[in-house]
């Protein structure tokens, strides 16, 4: 049944079903169902040209849950070859260009620094993945701002 279902599924979808199954399995301790493997296999045979900038973010950014949480929690699964470059340089172009300070963001920023904690503004993980908004580097703390929108 799970094959049937798969197979009908668009790109999209089959980034967004992965995306969701892998959080709930690793953050909610959710066991994955059949499908999760089969898409995974199904997307295996795909191109990269299959899927747009957006898809291969979401596949990367599971492919990052898997390697964070691995060792916690057995997930096995097969990856397309292309992951590893166009995915993985879509997710790392989209780190490095949208990574815009807010000005919500530059008045606690300024609050760090009358506190005398020293703080950096879009501070970039050195593997390149992911964008701190503020980083306390004394205390090795990112701080997620998510100010009114």
């Amino acid at each position: 049944a799970a094959m049937r279902v798969a197979r009908d599924m668009n790109s999209q979808q089959m980034a967004s079903i992965l995306f969701g199954y892998a959080t709930l399995f690793f953050l909610q301790d959710v066991d994955q169902p059949s499908i999760y493997a089969v898409v995974w296999n199904l997307v295996c045979s795909l191109e990269v040209r299959d899927f747009n900038r957006e898809q291969l973010c979401m596949l990367f950014h599971v492919h990052l849950m898997h390697q964070f949480f691995g060792s916690l929690r057995s997930a096995t699964v097969k990856y397309p070859e292309w992951l590893m470059t166009e995915a993985r340089d879509a997710w790392m172009h989209n780190v490095q260009s949208n990574n815009t300070v807010s000005r919500p963001q530059q008045e606690l920023a300024s609050v760090f620094e009358s506190l005398g904690v020293q703080q950096k503004l879009e501070r970039v993980t050195a593997d390149g993945y992911f964008s701190m908004d503020i980083y306390l580097p004394d205390h090795d703390v990112a701080v997620e701002f998510d100010g009114p929108t």
